[in-house]
């Protein structure tokens, strides 16, 4: 499935101002999938808990795959769409596979962006409900 995230920026900024966006899908007791997307080098990245940082920065459109505990995000058919130079917002497309053991379940989405200028916002975005079929 493709999931889109869309952030608009308050003018007179555009979303060129974006430094970052992270967007996690949790559950009750753990996040199934966690990957930031930084707007200088338009890649994106998957958090390692083990760490505590962000790996394998890649282009969207290449072979890369994040695997999360209950699903997998494919950069191969994950896009960012600007609205233009100058525009307000971004489209982030991502392209996401659930597996089993994520059916039947509500997983909220959950995206924290930062600015060029150290602003910071942490919103709640949507929610993925996954069928159990």
């Amino acid at each position: 499935m493709t999931y889109g995230v869309k952030w608009t920026v308050p003018n007179p900024e555009n979303w060129h101002s974006l430094q970052t966006m992270d967007i996690r899908l949790v559950d009750d007791a753990d996040e199934l999938l966690r990957v930031r997307w930084d707007e200088a080098s338009n890649t994106f990245s998957e958090f390692n808990s083990r760490t505590g940082q962000f790996v394998h920065p890649s282009l969207p459109g290449s072979n890369r795959k994040f695997e999360g505990e209950g699903v997998t995000m494919f950069l191969e058919n994950t896009e960012v769409i600007g609205s233009g130079p100058s525009g307000p917002s971004v489209l982030l497309n991502l392209s996401l596979k659930f597996k089993q053991q994520a059916a039947g379940h509500t997983y909220p989405v959950r995206v924290f962006a930062t600015n060029d200028t150290g602003g910071e916002e942490d919103l709640k975005a949507g929610s993925i409900t996954v069928s159990g079929d």
